[in-house]
Parts: C-alpha cells; sequence; structure tokens
C-alpha cells in the first residue's frame, strides 16, 4: 500500500517557516492568509501527482479547497466503500475519533496540515465515492475538531524535528 502523501515538500516547508514565526493559538479567527496560500499550494502540488493508487481498491483522485475544507477525493470499490457507510452509521462520534486517531498516529506531518488548516480556519474533509460516483461517503473534520486532536500533542516539539529535518 503506498502511503498517502498530504502535502508536498514545498508546501511543508513553507508551513514551517510560517508556523516557526508564528504564536499558534488556535483560536476561531477569519483565517490567515498566508496559511491559505500554503493550503492552496500544497493543493495545486498534489493535484499534479493525481490520480495517486495508494491500494488496489483506493485512489486519490484529486484535492480542492472548498467551503473551507481542504478536501480528498478518493475513488473506491463497492464494498470497502460500503464497510466504512455502515461503521459510520454505527456511530458517527466514533468513527470520526477512529479516523483521526488512524491519521495522527505517528504521523507528525498530518498533524502540522491541521496546524496549518486551523490556523486557516480550515478543516478537512475526505470524501469516498464508488468508481460509478453512484455512492459516497464524506467525513468532515472542522477547525473544532482539528483543535481539539492538536491539543494532545507537543506541536513546538513536532515543529523543531522538523525544522532541523528539512531546513
Amino acid at each position: 500500500m503506498k502511503k498517502l502523501i498530504f502535502w508536498t515538500k514545498r508546501a511543508l516547508v513553507m508551513a514551517l517557516s510560517l508556523l516557526a514565526i508564528t504564536t499558534t493559538s488556535f483560536a476561531a479567527n477569519d483565517g490567515d492568509p498566508e496559511m491559505i496560500a500554503i493550503l492552496r499550494t500544497a493543493v495545486d502540488e498534489l493535484n499534479d501527482e493525481c490520480p495517486q493508487e495508494l491500494d488496489d481498491d483506493l485512489i486519490l483522485n484529486k484535492v480542492y479547497l472548498s467551503n473551507n475544507r481542504m478536501v480528498y477525493d478518493f475513488l473506491t470499490d463497492d464494498e470497502t466503500l460500503g464497510g466504512l457507510i455502515l461503521l459510520k452509521e454505527l456511530s458517527s462520534e466514533e468513527f470520526e475519533a477512529l479516523m483521526l486517531k488512524g491519521m495522527t498516529e505517528g504521523n507528525d506531518e498530518i498533524l502540522l496540515l491541521m496546524a496549518v488548516c486551523v490556523e486557516a480556519d480550515y478543516g478537512l474533509e475526505f470524501k469516498l465515492s464508488n468508481q460509478r460516483r453512484t455512492n459516497s461517503l464524506s467525513i468532515i473534520l472542522t477547525q473544532y475538531d482539528l483543535m481539539n486532536e492538536l491539543e494532545n500533542y507537543d506541536l513546538d516539539e513536532i515543529l523543531t524535528e522538523f525544522i532541523l529535518e528539512y531546513m
């Protein structure tokens, strides 16, 4: 299985530079224009690599910004999509918590993306559709969901490690 790349190196370096010089308070705001520009750069560069086959049954089709969210649009098979829809219907809150845990566990890059999204006043959305686009599922993580998750991590330490690694 190919690892999902949430950002490009160029966008990550831009984000590291700005996050290093800003105080990350994670308060609701009107969106930092520099952080929104970083998201746009990441989207443009990620789309240059799309579609990306991540697994036999998972393709990253495109990435875009919409309704104050960074949206990852995936195509998958009917069986996988049906299983995810069933899980979400059983317990939407538990499903989203499981999704956040799976995304963030051991993945500092996604934590930095989440920090940039919060500063830009954006959330994340993962849209999964079957190949024929007759059935779909959206998993939406609001800016507040991301803020709450980030409180579990020492972002200063993560930021320092990334600055040392990338700069």
